[in-house]
């Protein structure tokens, strides 16, 4: 396991590359990246990649995401979340409170289902964003404002679960309403914009409390570790062994081997053959392409199904149950040929 994908649980006040940080001693490696950031106020699953395995984030990258998030109605903060300094203000009257609380929260049910469909986003200034190879909270923090470009995202469910009343977080001494959604939405989207859209749809204002990632793509939070066990066990069970740390978390299935990863993906077995032709980069002829393969070549990089579920146009090559390669299904003469795209091993570690 010198290679595969760490399911962590992050904690609230570390940034993601903090975590990967803190990981990399642990995991041996240096070469440790994460699948999507979290900011510093959100917790839940962060996946880890780590040794060969950071060759797999440009498709892993691509799942979508599901968050809980809780919002508070009245303030706007200058970053839409908690860590942010308060910017505008517009709390709700008892009359207004009572319209939006009435046939069972009827108006705030409508606005939250009309947060789902394709939207442009415009990204906030306080993210990681990059304009000209510079994070864009580097130019918020020497307040200067940077042109920043909309990307298209898509909200595939948007639930309300919860309304309360109770304490603002940023104003202790107010009384305010609480927001608890369920999204499930499409990569790089940013829950705490929809929060701040939420707010304006309501008549008033809004910014993200408590951010909680549950799942990216088939990786959910159940299946997660949190960092302050992993790094008990690292350092109190398994004396800084990384080796044996590494293979107990396997065990418990928090480290996933590539090919497990990559499990939702179609996938091809590989002859001895064919192996090394794929391992010299070389394509191959696809023997069954029906049944090995359980898909066709689509037009594109990417198809979205149904649910919001992305479908490559890859398939994963496995050698001796280990990925050996991703590769692509091409149409060449009426043939179906696979061509190698990413390679993780050489001819000579095929035995």
């Amino acid at each position: 396991m010198e290679s595969g994908i760490l399911l962590l649980d992050k904690p609230a006040g570390l940034t993601s590359f903090d975590v990967v940080a803190r990981s990399r001693k642990m995991l041996g490696t240096r070469r440790v990246g994460h699948l999507g950031t979290l900011d510093p106020f959100a917790t839940g699953i962060l996946p880890l990649v780590f040794g060969k395995a950071t060759r797999l984030s440009q498709y892993l990258m691509e799942h979508d995401k599901r968050y809980q998030v809780t919002l508070e109605l009245g303030l706007a903060t200058d970053t839409q979340d908690r860590d942010g300094r308060v910017v505008a203000e517009k709390q709700l009257t008892v009359e207004h409170l009572q319209h939006l609380l009435q046939d069972d929260c009827k108006l705030i049910r409508q606005a939250v289902a009309d947060l789902e469909g394709v939207r442009e986003q415009l990204p906030p200034l306080y993210s990681a964003v990059k304009i000209d190879g510079k994070p864009l909270y580097k130019y918020a923090r020497q307040g200067k404002d940077v042109k920043r470009s909309t990307r298209q995202v898509e909200v595939y469910q948007a639930d309300l679960i919860g309304v309360r009343q109770d304490k603002s977080y940023l104003r202790p001494e107010c009384e305010t309403v609480l927001l608890d959604l369920m999204v499930f939405c499409s990569k790089g989207t940013y829950i705490r914009v929809l929060a701040a859209e939420l707010g304006q749809m309501l008549g008033s204002l809004a910014y993200a409390v408590a951010l909680r990632r549950l799942a990216v793509g088939s990786f959910t939070v159940a299946e997660a570790l949190e960092l302050t066990q992993a790094e008990e066990l690292f350092s109190d069970i398994y004396q800084a062994d990384s080796a044996a740390w590494r293979s107990h978390l396997a065990q418990r299935g928090q480290i996933l081997a590539m090919a497990q990863a990559m499990s939702e993906y179609p996938s091809y077995r590989l002859n001895r053959e064919e192996a090394l032709a794929i391992a010299a980069g070389m394509m191959i002829s696809c023997r069954t392409p029906s049944a090995e393969l359980q898909c066709r070549p689509v037009a594109g990089p990417v198809q979205r199904t149904t649910g919001g579920r992305l479908r490559y146009n890859i398939v994963c090559l496995l050698w001796q149950d280990d990925l050996l390669a991703i590769g692509s299904p091409v149409e060449q003469g009426g043939n179906l040929l696979i061509k190698p795209e990413t390679v993780f091993v050489t001819r000579a570690e095929i035995i």
